[in-house]
């Protein structure tokens, strides 16, 4: 018993031993029992750097042996140097590439066999090598990065002996029928495999030669038996049949009809032309390029009749500038255009840049268009200051350089060009002709310094930037749209004389504020509005009152303005009659009293005078227009200076509806 007390003693003795041993050994993070060792691995450190192909880092040692790693850092990778061939291919073996890094590592790469389809093969000093013979070539392998685990791409050059075969690959001489194969090696031309020419619009696709086309003598031109429509490219020569001018009796040299020509790809256009004719080219529905060999000025001296340039129908235009021809980029006129012809530049759809001499003074010569409607122009240059602009006449709208530009461009007395926002037009300027700053949305500001006789059609149609206006000079007739879309405008100045104010004078001038006549009542009953839109006052019938334009008239006595808010206007004797729109949108006028004598109040005449709370009428009245009280405020009194009877004889327009909800009162108003 007392032995086997003793074995069962010795062997708790030996696992306790080997347990804390084991526990010395290794790190124990528990820190449960004092003779426990925990590593702290301070004891030394090795620094183990990077590799090409292996990470570097700081090795720690505890006294105990541990290690451990810290601070990795990436490998360096390779620093390839240059490719040398060990072993250069043949057509029959292969060869061996080797290549070192700048660390000391190699690698090879097995170079395939040379032909060309795995190499570029060329000759030495890029001569002429004969084909057919070994010669000595360079020879390029591009390695892609999947090549025999090479990962990274490069090229690998070297010189061997080749025997190279003709290739016919992009190179080819040319005739007027057929194209021949050349030798890209040795320029060898392969003359028994000649191409007939694969044209597309004249040009053949495989060599790229030009047709020429067909040059057409007089007696040929216009009634030429050789002409067809198969022929593909037209050169027309510097003479031609005359050809007459519808309603005139001059002849002229023109272009005849080309009508229907579906194979028609090519035309050159000499510089004699002078008149094309109407359709000229309709139906030359392959019509690509249009060659002409004179200059910007002579083509636009050219009279074209209804859709007759040839850009309606073609993609291409290209003008001779002496030796070659130019694409349309920037068109200068010279001094020695005074016109640019309607239609002169229908069917271009972009134009970086215009350059209009002063020497210009009409642009369209007819009714149509000098500029396509959709057309781009970037910018117009104007050799002119504003005066000679004024002096310029355009035929339609279309036809404007100022509406058709993305920017336009006059001369300042520098002989600079700039955009003037302030438009000070000079007293020498007796009329602003139709279209004349059409969309010309830099000016800020128009200021006449003398009478003018009239501003033309949509003369400033568009301008939205502009804020103020005057007109104080002198005005007698405003034509349809001038000022129409002046969004912007908030204040304008008119003078006593203005007689007409056209149709949409002033339509969508939704900013207006103030109105200043240089005269009196007198005169503003004299003034002709042709439609709502053409009185200054309230352009928007859906504004408030206190958003109309305020009306301000003019005291000789004083020389001063004075607003008609709040007051009563007095129309005074001798106006007989109270026209069309005369006072409509005037919003915040508090009375109206008309004299002995007026005859007749127009259609909408005080039409949208909300805060209007009297309207004095006398007697005299026999006519009443349409909707003559439109939008009145219903606390409306009107005085009447008759009998109920004379009222009921008064002839009363439709859509007077407003003169059943006012209050009528049959006795003469008495103005405080």
């Amino acid at each position: 018993m007392k032995s086997i007390f003793i074995f069962i003693l010795i062997l708790v003795s030996a696992f306790t031993f080997v347990s804390c041993k084991s526990k010395n050994k290794y790190d124990d993070v528990s820190g449960n029992s004092a003779s426990r060792h925990v590593c702290t691995y301070d004891f030394k450190t090795e620094t183990v750097p990077a590799t090409c192909e292996s990470n570097g880092y700081t090795l720690n040692f505890c006294s105990c042996g541990n290690t451990q790693k810290s601070n990795e850092t990436d490998p360096l990778g390779h620093t390839w140097l240059d490719w040398h061939v060990e072993a250069t291919p043949t057509v029959n073996t292969t060869g061996l590439a080797t290549r070192s890094c700048e660390n000391g590592h190699t690698e090879s790469f097995s170079l395939p066999r040379l032909s060309f389809y795995d190499y570029t093969i060329a000759a030495l000093d890029d001569t002429k090598a004969p084909c057919l013979t070994p010669v000595p070539v360079r020879c390029t392998y591009e390695i892609s990065g999947d090549d025999q685990e090479i990962d990274t791409e490069s090229t690998i050059e070297f010189i061997s002996e080749y025997q190279l075969y003709h290739t016919y690959t992009v190179n080819y001489v040319t005739s007027d029928i057929k194209h021949y194969p050349i030798c890209d090696i040795c320029s060898t031309i392969d003359e028994s495999s000649a191409q007939n020419h694969n044209l597309s619009y004249g040009e053949c696709i495989v060599c790229g030669y030009f047709d020429q086309g067909i040059v057409y003598s007089a007696e040929e031109y216009g009634l030429a038996a050789s002409y067809s429509a198969n022929d593909l490219v037209v050169n027309i020569p510097e003479f031609y049949l005359d050809h007459y001018i519808p309603n005139e009796n001059n002849k002229i040299k023109g272009i005849k009809s080309f009508a229907n020509n579906t194979h028609l790809h090519t035309i050159t256009i000499p510089a004699s032309i002078e008149y094309i004719d109407d359709y000229a080219f309709e139906g030359c529905t392959m019509l690509k390029r249009v060659y002409y060999n004179g200059t910007w000025d002579q083509w636009c001296s050219i009279r074209f009749g209804e859709m007759a340039n040839p850009m309606n129908y073609a993609d291409e235009f290209y003008i001779y500038n002496g030796t070659s021809y130019d694409s349309v980029s920037t068109i200068t006129l010279t001094d020695a255009t005074s016109m640019i012809s309607s239609y002169a530049f229908e069917g271009f759809d972009e134009i970086a840049a215009l350059i209009i001499p002063k020497s210009v003074t009409v642009i369209g010569d007819g009714d149509g268009a000098v500029f396509e409607s959709d057309i781009r122009i970037g910018k117009i240059y104007y050799g002119g200051d504003v005066s000679d602009w004024c002096g310029v006449r355009i035929n339609t709208l279309e036809s404007s350089p100022t509406r058709i530009a993305d920017t336009f461009y006059m001369t300042n007395s520098d002989g600079e060009y700039y955009r003037p926002t302030d438009l000070v037009i000079p007293s020498s300027i007796e009329r602003i002709g139709n279209y004349q700053f059409t969309d010309y949305y830099f000016a800020k500001s128009l200021v006449f310094e003398g009478s003018i006789e009239a501003i033309g059609d949509q003369a400033f149609y568009g301008c939205l930037n502009i804020v103020t206006v005057d007109l104080s000079h002198g005005c007698e007739n405003l034509s349809d749209y001038a000022f129409s879309g002046c969004r912007s405008i908030r204040t304008i100045y008119l003078p006593c004389n203005l007689k007409v104010s056209g149709n949409f004078a002033f339509y969508e001038c939704s900013g207006m504020e103030h109105v200043y006549l240089k005269g009196s009542i007198s005169d503003w009953c004299k003034i002709e509005f042709k439609s709502a839109t053409s009185t200054p006052l309230q352009t928007n019938s859906l504004r408030s009152a206190s958003e109309a334009a305020t009306l301000h008239l003019y005291s000789a006595d004083t020389e001063t303005y004075f607003s008609t808010n709040s007051r009563t206007l007095m129309i005074p004797e001798g106006i007989t009659k109270i026209g069309n729109y005369q006072f409509y949108g005037l919003g915040n006028v508090a009375e109206i009293v008309l004299s002995e004598g007026v005859t007749s109040i127009g259609d909408m005449a005080i039409a949208y005078c909300k805060n209007m709370r009297t309207l004095a009428i006398p007697e005299s009245v026999i006519k009443i227009g349409d909707k003559a009280f439109k939008g009145c405020d219903t606390r409306l009194e009107i005085y009447y200076s008759g009998t109920a009877d004379s009222w009921g004889k008064i002839i009363i327009g439709k859509e007077n509806t407003e003169l059943n909800a006012v209050t009528l009162i049959y006795e003469k108003y008495e103005a405080e």
